[in-house]
C-alpha cells in the first residue's frame, strides 16, 4: 500500500487490460493504444488515482517466412527486431471537475 493506493490492485487492473481473457487475449492496435487502455482502466477502477504515468518499449515484430517449410504463416508466427524502435510514454489524468 503506498499511502491510499494498492499497488496489488492496480498491478491485477494492467494486466487484465494488457492480456485480456485468458481464453481469447486482447488485441492492440498499438502501442500506444495499449498504453492508453490500461491508463485509463486504472483510472476508472481507482478513484483515488489523479493521474498515471507508463512507458513501454516500441518493439517491432514481423513475419516469419515458413514458406521453404512448405506451410503458409497466417500473421501467427513473428521474430521480434534485436532492438527497440524507442520508448511510447503515456500520461492520463483525470480532468477538470464539471462546477455544475
Amino acid at each position: 500500500m503506498y499511502g491510499n493506493v494498492s499497488l496489488v490492485e492496480i498491478r491485477q487492473i494492467l494486466l487484465q487490460t494488457l492480456a485480456g481473457p485468458p481464453h481469447q487475449g486482447e488485441y492492440s492496435k498499438s502501442v500506444q493504444e495499449t498504453l492508453y487502455k490500461m491508463s485509463n482502466a486504472v483510472l476508472a477502477e481507482c478513484p483515488y488515482v489523479e493521474a498515471i504515468t507508463m512507458s513501454l518499449p516500441n518493439i517491432h515484430h514481423f513475419e516469419y517466412n515458413i514458406e521453404r517449410f512448405n506451410l503458409v504463416n497466417n500473421n501467427e508466427i513473428l521474430f521480434r527486431s534485436e532492438k527497440p524502435a524507442g520508448l511510447i510514454e503515456c500520461t492520463v489524468r483525470r480532468g477538470p471537475r464539471s462546477r455544475l
